[in-house]
């Protein structure tokens, strides 16, 4: 399940930039996030320490309890925590202890990019905190990074600072309200005491341009708030919608610029609207005179899309229609207008604040949280991490085929699938883990379709299971490992049992009478897979959800003391376990 919505969930980037701003070293989440990627599992523990130290601090991860966290000394803050419930994690900063005069358990100040600094009760920071503790001090000098100013300024720019652009509806605040509303009145009272003069012979060229870059604008919007491609742009080259589009510079502020484009040519044609029911020469010139400034922004966009090398279709439709009404402005036979009319502009300022906030409007999209990518650095560490995970019901005997001794007193099951990519070596690694644990460890796979209407999967997941019900889980295995290759081809064939056959060199007897016995376990596999798995592959060790990679299960079955350790937190029979959906 994901992490407590009130715990910290941020990757080792954010938590380890902030520890270093507080103990005085200046660096850039980017400089850090860059340095992590370098890593071979950039979310890990090992990365973060590793990282930590090249930044020029004293690292020490521990592993202990909420009592020794209770009486950590200030000297000894900040301090980065990591948090895990089921196969999610995160990192977050504690900054401070604190004990109320009514309560005797500490408070304890923490810090994630999502929250900011708040005190939490110790009741729920063990509910999520795993227990490992990193202890950071400031030591040797590392080495600096180059243009930390700029990168400092870009991220507040495109990453921490963010406007309200809300000024309608629930979000609005009161002021905004009391605002919007008073221009509304003043705008009606203005609008009864004018005298406006009729259509102006360039409206239908004004119009034409603003129809374009509208129609521009919503488009590129649609595409800022969707995935997948973009309809009508290229992806790759020089002209690539998608990069350009999805940038952190196509969002300053946190406002998309395609949404200030919508927000205003939806404008300059509701001003255009009023002058066809007898608006002011002034609400004209102000819809003509507004394309100079967005010209010259264009101009920035179109230096800033020079120096990124990628270019969008729908971008330079917007630039060329500012240009074009930019030219239009400055050689076209405007009337004379002494000021500018204060009803048209303050016409102007409502339709652009309102527009606004319904191009704007829409579901919030928050990134999912994380999956733990084996966070600690050591056997020992991911086996306590390990023992914490909630224990369920889980029978591998009814999930599939197994190898090793059947009379093992430990049970690995391992849920694949043949178009999974992420599970491309794992059957040689659990061929190398029987061979050298059999008789400590039976292992169970596990095959189930990942659209239950898909019939094809579902038959040629259960012809995979047959054949290693009637032929042994090693040559499901190897079977596995072709089908990898080409699943299309298995998934397609009418018959795969006999495609199996076929390509194995076996007889399909034994398999066909194998058949009701592996539907059995691909629907148990389907069933559980639906309730506890939400990406594959995914490895249960004695009935807990396992993270752990596979050197560190065989260092476990090698070592007594780990061994006896797994061996006394799986005592409890399969039917005392509980079921945990």
């Amino acid at each position: 399940m994901p992490l407590d919505s009130e715990l910290p969930s941020d990757g080792p980037a954010q938590a380890l930039t902030r520890a270093a701003r507080r103990l005085g070293l200046r660096y850039s989440r980017g400089h850090v996030r860059e340095a992590l990627s370098r890593q071979p599992q950039p979310a890990s523990l090992l990365a973060l320490t590793k990282v930590a130290a090249s930044l020029g601090l004293r690292v020490k991860a521990v592993k202990t309890d909420i009592v020794t966290l209770g009486t950590l000394e200030a000297g000894m803050l900040p301090a980065i925590l990591h948090f895990q419930q089921g196969a999610h994690s995160g990192f977050g900063l504690l900054e401070a202890l604190s004990t109320p005069a009514t309560s005797a358990s500490p408070r304890f100040r923490l810090w994630d990019s999502q929250h900011g600094s708040r005190d939490v009760e110790q009741v729920r920071l063990v509910q999520g905190w795993s227990g490992v503790l990193v202890l950071l001090e400031r030591g040797a000098t590392g080495v600096p990074e180059q243009g930390f100013v700029w990168h400092r300024l870009s991220e507040k720019l495109l990453e921490d600072w963010r406007v309200r652009p809300q000024l309608l509806g629930a979000a609005a605040s009161t002021g905004a309200r009391l605002g919007w509303g008073g221009l509304l009145l003043v705008l009606l009272v203005l609008a009864v005491s004018a005298q406006p003069p009729g259509p102006r012979p360039f409206v239908a060229l004004l119009a034409l341009l603003c129809v374009v870059g509208l129609v521009a604008s919503v488009i590129a919007l649609d595409a800022t708030h969707q995935d997948g491609p973009i309809p009508g742009c290229r992806a790759g080259g020089a002209v690539d919608c998608t990069s350009v589009l999805r940038s952190a510079w196509a969002r300053p502020l946190g406002l998309p610029l395609s949404g200030l484009g919508t927000a205003g040519f939806a404008t300059q044609l509701l001003l255009l609207c009023t002058t066809a029911s007898g608006g002011g020469s002034g609400a004209l010139w102000l819809v003509a005179a507004s394309f100079l400034p967005s010209a010259l922004v264009s101009a920035s966009l179109l230096v800033l899309q020079t120096h990124m090398r990628r270019f969008c279709g729908l971008c330079l439709t917007v630039h060329g229609v500012n240009a074009l009404g930019a030219a239009t402005f400055l050689s076209g036979p405007w009337p004379e207008v002494s000021a500018v009319s204060i009803p048209s502009a303050l016409l102007a300022c409502l339709f652009f604040g309102v527009l606004l906030t319904a191009a704007l409007a829409g579901p919030s999209h928050r990134s999912p949280p994380q999956a733990s990518t084996h966070p600690p650095d050591s056997a020992l560490s991911t086996l306590a991490l390990h023992l914490q995970q909630p224990l369920l019901n889980l029978d591998g005997a009814a999930l599939g085929p197994g190898l090793g001794a059947p009379q093992a007193p430990h049970e690995l099951v391992l849920f694949v699938h043949p178009s999974c990519h992420a599970c491309a070596d794992l059957p040689d690694e659990v061929d190398r883990l029987a061979a050298r644990h059999g008789e400590r460890l039976r292992i169970h796979v596990a095959l189930a379709p990942t659209r239950a209407d898909n019939p094809g999967d579902d038959a040629a997941c259960t012809a995979l299971v047959a054949a290693g019900v009637a032929w042994g889980a090693t040559g499901m295995l190897s079977l596995l490992r072709e089908a990898k290759k080409d699943y299309g081809r298995l998934e397609k064939s009418a018959a795969p049992g006999s495609l199996l056959a076929m390509d194995s060199g076996r007889g399909a007897a034994d398999l066909e009478q194998a058949l009701p016995l592996a539907r059995e376990h691909v629907r148990a596999a389907l069933e559980f897979q639906r309730q506890h798995i939400q990406s594959l592959p995914a490895l249960f060790l004695d009935g807990r959800r396992c993270e752990a990679p596979f050197p560190h299960i065989a260092q476990w079955l090698e070592n007594p003391a780990m061994r006896q350790l797994l061996s006394s937190a799986s005592m409890s029979p399969p039917s005392s376990r509980q079921a945990s959906a």
